[in-house]
């Protein structure tokens, strides 16, 4: 523990012995608690910076050694999800020229709204637009009814 404190004074930063262990969120209040239980965060309250950002303030015990923390909080945005495409393993053969992709690949676009994000703010706008319930449903209903109509008339 002395170690841990020393090392805290001289800036650095003081980690649980199990890397990347996963926090569970405790029901009765605002801290967590990593799995292998060596590491506590617990909120305390929240301030307004002088930035005029949003931080959390709290406690942190790392393998019995307690400190205070600041952290800044950060909301997210809403996302539209564009596209999600997988492609199994390719072969291309362009005119003699065979390029051998042997792995899957994964594509995935996202678009996020907000100021200044003028693509993500086309891009969620109209990305439900054909989804059931959208606001074209109702009109692509009445164009199918209509040929249909068309359809029974001449045919």
């Amino acid at each position: 523990e002395a170690q841990a404190q020393a090392e805290r004074k001289r800036g650095r930063n003081v980690r649980a012995q199990k890397k990347n262990a996963p926090l569970e969120p405790n029901p009765f209040g605002d801290s967590f608690t990593s799995a292998d239980g060596l590491v506590v965060y617990e909120v305390t309250n929240f301030v307004i910076n002088d930035a005029g950002q949003l931080a959390a303030v709290g406690n942190v015990t790392v393998g019995g050694v307690a400190d205070t923390f600041t952290a800044l909080v950060t909301p997210t945005q809403a996302s539209c999800r564009i596209l999600h495409l997988e492609l199994g393993p390719l072969e291309l053969d362009i005119l003699g020229l065979v390029i051998t992709i042997p792995d899957p690949i994964i594509i995935d676009i996202t678009a996020y709204p907000g100021a200044g994000n003028l693509l993500g703010n086309l891009l969620c706008a109209i990305a439900g637009l054909l989804d059931p319930g959208g606001p074209l449903e109702d009109i692509l209903e009445e164009l199918v009814g209509l040929l249909r109509r068309l359809l029974n008339l001449f045919g």
